[in-house]
């Protein structure tokens, strides 16, 4: 049966962890983000950032945690037009009316 409910991601799921291991964070200009793996329908997982709170990063992980963090000044999209190859017939849109 479909569940539309999402599923929800506990904040305790990595406490097992060594402290290496668990949330991951950077900083892009003055923005927060935590990285995390968003579960997909077929089993997979997808990295995702999700804007962070700094004093909420402070509650959780210390004081501390927040010059750990590492900082960047921005995103950069890199296109990748080199490799390219032709869609084959099977992997191509079909469009009907």
């Amino acid at each position: 049966m479909f569940n539309p409910l999402p599923t929800l991601l506990s904040a305790t799921q990595n406490q097992a962890k060594p402290m290496a291991e668990q949330d991951e964070f950077i900083r892009v200009g003055t923005t927060l983000y935590k990285i995390v793996d968003q579960p997909l329908i077929d089993g997979g997982c997808v990295k995702k950032r999700i804007a962070w709170n700094s004093e909420t990063l402070r509650q959780d992980y210390g004081k501390d945690r927040m010059a750990t963090v590492p900082k960047y000044d921005g995103f950069c999209t890199v296109p990748d037009h080199v490799a390219t190859s032709p869609l084959s017939e099977s992997s191509s849109i079909s469009m009907s009316r």
